[in-house]
């Protein structure tokens, strides 16, 4: 997770003054599925010369 508040979330996980928080993995399913990205062609992509 790249955004996290650096002072609250050591204080709801109970982290001790002298620990620091290092990495942070997120677990669980999404609450929906997101579309995908539409894929370039391979017009976009390739170019013959």
């Amino acid at each position: 997770m790249g955004i996290y508040d650096e002072e609250k979330l050591p204080a709801f996980l109970g982290l001790a003054e002298d620990q620091v928080l290092t990495a942070i993995i997120a677990l669980g399913y999404a609450s929906d599925t997101p579309a995908c990205p539409k894929r370039k062609g391979v017009q976009d992509l390739l170019r013959y010369i």
